[in-house]
């Protein structure tokens, strides 16, 4: 009996060993206390727009489409010859479109043709005075005004560091609130956007005031836009 007792001990003892040493294996996730939360934080700013956009247009009807195609892009290459001439003003050639001509009772009546040139210029008081010149001539098919790529870029990158500190402290905030003493940022992403400003004509005031005798300057009142930069992401809180 003595025996057995001693071999019983010694078991209890090697088991007694092993559970404490499986004990210390684990870890206490119980002492570990984190979360994850999902953020976002911006800056906006509104900025005087800078740069113009007119869009004139020529259209030709008719029934000889060579004739057409040749009057429409006669007259827009006269538009950008002017438009080289005028201090700080970019034109391009812009969509041509050829199409039929159709009668009221469905049977083809001839061509249409319509072509665009864009003009482009930071100088708004000499570009808004050459479109005026050139709505004698061809239809002002649209007006519109938007930040330069220079005025952007600025904009962006000074909003760049306070959308930064504002998502940091909204991380702070958040963290104190919910009862965590500090955050890790895990993942984070940038946006950014421009809400331009354009005005656009109707075509049927367009066609009156081209035919005036006088060539009044287009109104150049830019507005502005709203630049936004924006800090999206998620932290870990401890």
């Amino acid at each position: 009996m003595i025996r057995f007792t001693q071999r019983f001990t010694a078991s209890a003892l090697v088991l007694l060993i092993v559970g404490v040493s499986s004990a210390h294996a684990q870890p206490n996730t119980s002492a570990i206390k984190t979360s994850t939360l999902t953020l976002e934080a911006n800056a906006k700013a509104k900025v005087s727009n800078d740069e113009m956009v007119v869009t004139l247009a020529a259209e030709r009807d008719g029934n000889d489409l060579a004739a057409l195609n040749q009057g429409v892009l006669q007259a827009l290459n006269a538009a950008i010859d002017e438009a080289k001439k005028a201090k700080g003003v970019q034109a391009k050639m812009g969509s041509l479109y050829t199409g039929q001509n159709w009668t009221s009772q469905g049977r083809p009546s001839g061509w249409k043709v319509r072509g665009e040139v864009m003009l482009t210029s930071q100088n708004l008081p000499e570009l808004g005075r050459l479109a005026g010149e050139l709505s004698q001539k061809l239809m002002l098919a649209g007006i519109g005004f938007r930040l330069s790529d220079a005025t952007r870029i600025a904009t962006e990158k000074r909003l760049l560091n306070e959308a930064a500190a504002a998502f940091r402290e909204k991380a702070k905030d958040a963290s104190s609130a919910l009862g965590f003493g500090s955050f890790v940022i895990r993942d984070v992403q940038l946006s950014n956007s421009n809400q331009g400003y354009a005005r656009p004509q109707p075509m049927q005031r367009m066609r009156a005031e081209a035919s005036m005798a006088s060539a009044p300057a287009v109104p150049t009142e830019s507005g502005e836009s709203e630049v936004m930069v924006q800090f999206s992401g998620s932290i870990e809180l401890k």
